[in-house]
């Protein structure tokens, strides 16, 4: 968990040193053991793009705070995939 409480999914892009070029986190606040956020597979999208699939709980926000994208688990775990910008951003369609 990257989160002070709770638990977050989280999809990183290095450079071939091993310098972080980017980092993104999607969580939310619980922090019960049984309900715990996780990604679950991380493949090559289009034109750089990074597609992150996994499990939530609760509301997180994929998106960021400024442009905020949430999701509301209907009360189990629900599956999400996800597509990331070559910069880390939510990619969103126009």
């Amino acid at each position: 968990s990257l989160a002070t409480a709770g638990s977050d999914i989280f999809a990183a892009r290095y450079t071939p040193t091993g310098a972080v070029v980017w980092v993104s986190t999607f969580g939310e606040s619980t922090a019960a053991a049984d309900r715990a956020n996780a990604g679950s597979a991380i493949g090559a999208g289009p034109l750089g793009s990074v597609l992150v699939a996994g499990r939530f709980f609760g509301s997180p926000n994929f998106g960021s705070t400024a442009s905020p994208f949430g999701l509301i688990s209907l009360g189990e775990a629900d599956g999400f995939l996800v597509q990331l910008t070559a910069s880390g951003a939510l990619a969103r369609n126009p």
